[in-house]
């Protein structure tokens, strides 16, 4: 990561990432080129073509990419097997149509470890569009995030908050 990206990174988890630990690679191994990253081991598996030198530099699309898979990196970190979580949100069908990541209104939300890993990735990425990008579409609910995270904000470190299988 670089310095951009760890200061941006800190908006959203403090030092609840160990960011030295983070490494960003170019591509997918054993994976065709596709058009979305991974992170199942603490790590961040961008596509090639697809992965600025800093994400920070890039636009705000890639700040907010990198946000979420920055909270696979956490969840991985505090002990949260993403690989695990990946595969079983997979055999449910959760990554068909994109359902494992919709979380409903964020007003809706009160209790942010009951999100699956995918859901608590967005949600993020949201709270941070919403929050450094003032993004229209998430700024309105500014308020629902800060409410929804506010154990979160207090301790990001708190295990508790990550996700069931």
């Amino acid at each position: 990561l670089t310095a951009n990206e760890i200061r941006m990174a800190q908006t959203v988890f403090a030092d609840a990432i160990d960011y030295a630990k983070v490494k960003i690679y170019r591509g997918i191994p054993f994976l065709p080129p596709l058009k979305l990253a991974v992170s199942p081991n603490g790590h961040i598996y961008f596509p090639k073509h697809d992965c600025p030198p800093d994400f920070t530099l890039a636009g705000a699309y890639y700040m907010v990419w990198l946000i979420h898979e920055l909270t696979h990196v956490w969840q991985h970190q505090n002990g949260y097997r993403t690989w695990l979580g990946g595969a079983c949100l997979s055999l449910r069908g959760g990554y068909l149509k994109r359902r494992a990541y919709r979380y409903g209104t964020p007003d809706k939300i009160s209790c942010f470890s009951r999100l699956n890993m995918e859901q608590q990735a967005d949600f993020l990425a949201h709270y941070f569009a919403a929050r450094y990008l003032h993004w229209p579409q998430y700024q309105a609910h500014l308020p629902d995030f800060q409410a929804a995270l506010s154990r979160f904000q207090n301790n990001p470190c708190d295990v508790f908050l990550l996700p069931t299988y």
